[in-house]
């Protein structure tokens, strides 16, 4: 009858031991879920026209992305193209911005609708944002924090849009010697 009370106790151990271990490896390495990396369409030059924009433009819904742009010349340019869903105040947050290489790379953001007068054409629009109080056109972003305070590592804008509006969201950022850029970029 004792061989068997201790047969089971080993057992008994044995799983104990089994479900800390499993329970330290979760603890220790959480499963997290990354959104996958999409290339974004880059452009050599800049063009306020809203053809222009379209054609170069990638479309994106109310989610979290990690994308990456290709250095076309000195900067990685690439639009943006939010269509609102309903009527109501979007927030766009970009950060977590890398240089391929890891070195230092800033950048702006504008956030821009056809103008009412000349549809063909962009125009930036003043956006309320997380640092500035009131509102501002530069929405400077960098991969570090650094004196100027300026460039922070997460820009977010809010606009409110009518259901249908459509938003572009133009985003240039340098850096030096690397061939490209990625960043999360948020729409809540």
């Amino acid at each position: 009858m004792k061989k068997e009370v201790k047969k089971f106790g080993g057992v008994i151990r044995l799983l104990a031991m089994v479900m800390m271990f499993a329970l330290t490896l979760t603890i220790a390495n959480p499963m997290t879920v990354e959104a996958k990396t999409r290339k974004l369409k880059s452009f050599k030059s800049y063009s306020s026209e809203t053809a222009f924009a379209d054609s170069v433009a990638n479309n994106i819904a109310k989610k979290t992305y990690n994308f990456k742009i290709k250095k076309k010349g000195y900067d990685a340019r690439a639009y943006l193209r939010f269509t609102a869903p309903v009527s109501k105040t979007y927030t766009f947050t970009l950060s977590n911005l890398r240089a391929a290489n890891g070195r230092y790379a800033c950048g702006f953001m504008q956030v821009m609708k056809p103008m009412v007068t000349s549809p063909d054409n962009l125009d930036t629009l003043d956006v309320d944002t997380n640092v500035t109080k009131g509102i501002t056109k530069g929405l400077y972003f960098a991969s570090r924090k650094t004196k100027d305070k300026e460039f922070t590592t997460k820009r977010s804008a809010s606009l409110y849009l009518e259901a249908g509006e459509t938003a572009y969201i133009y985003i240039n950022s340098s850096t030096a010697i690397s061939k490209y850029v990625t960043f999360k970029f948020k729409v809540k």
